[in-house]
């Protein structure tokens, strides 16, 4: 059993990305200029504000996001390397089937709390629910999490159990590692979105930021970016904890 190197799988991540920004746009750009030019023509089509419209929106961005992150784990541990669009295959369907199984799995053991959180009358326990709702599904989310690994990168075996084991003494320095990509991932957010919020409220200060198409095409960027981040978290972190701190590059 390997501990988890917090800080050199998150800096690895983070360098990764760096190193390989135009291999990450050959995988993501394609698929994410879907939503970023639904995004950006929704005031034109008359569609801005419209829940269906942005509804769809967010679920192509949601599955383009799923067939990236495959694409990027199998970039950072395979080194696969492709001059196109992450490709929709039989790996990536598998890898998207994936998804729904884990969020079911990471939810059953906070199934009762939930089901009061979504159930209850009472606005005080209902509130006490979804706090105890994220504190038990949390350790289970941040385990299963791992198991994206051996399904991208087509593992033979249970690929349940072997991103459970991989995990196995390293949950919370897991959580570390996710916490800090979160905060660096916010702050490269706010070092962005600030100064084009700043000028959108300059032209036209009765602006809804929250709707406004030029944040919206940001924001569908940065998934792209944070997908990258956390997909690369989880690749490194596979690599560290099945293989040891040594088996990474040292830089």
């Amino acid at each position: 059993m390997h501990k988890l190197p917090v800080y050199r799988v998150v800096g690895l991540a983070w360098l990764h990305l760096i190193r390989h920004k135009f291999d990450l746009l050959r995988l993501g750009g394609l698929w994410f200029l879907i939503p970023i030019g639904m995004a950006a023509l929704a005031p034109a089509l008359g569609q801005a504000g419209d829940p269906w419209y942005g509804g769809i929106e967010t679920a192509i961005a949601y599955l383009a996001g799923l067939v990236v992150a495959r694409a990027w784990i199998r970039h950072v541990l395979l080194e696969e390397r492709r001059r196109g669009p992450a490709p929709v295959n039989g790996g990536a369907i598998r890898y998207l089937l994936w998804n729904p199984v884990l969020i079911v799995l990471a939810a059953l053991p906070a199934a009762p709390a939930i089901a009061y959180a979504v159930l209850g009358q009472d606005s005080t326990y209902v509130g006490l629910a979804k706090i105890a709702a994220v504190v038990i599904a949390v350790p289970f989310v941040v385990r299963l999490a791992l198991v994206f690994v051996p399904v991208a990168i087509e593992r033979d075996g249970s690929k349940l159990q072997a991103g459970w084991e991989a995990g196995q003494g390293s949950w919370w320095r897991l959580l570390a590692a996710f916490l800090l990509v979160a905060v660096s991932g916010y702050v490269v957010t706010l070092l962005l979105v600030i100064p084009i919020g700043t000028a959108i409220m300059a032209v036209d200060p009765g602006a809804a930021l929250a709707d406004h198409p030029s944040l919206k095409v940001v924001g569908h960027a940065l998934t792209l970016l944070f997908i990258a981040l956390t997909s690369g978290l989880l690749a490194w972190s596979w690599k560290a904890l099945t293989q040891g701190e040594a088996a990474l590059p040292a830089r």
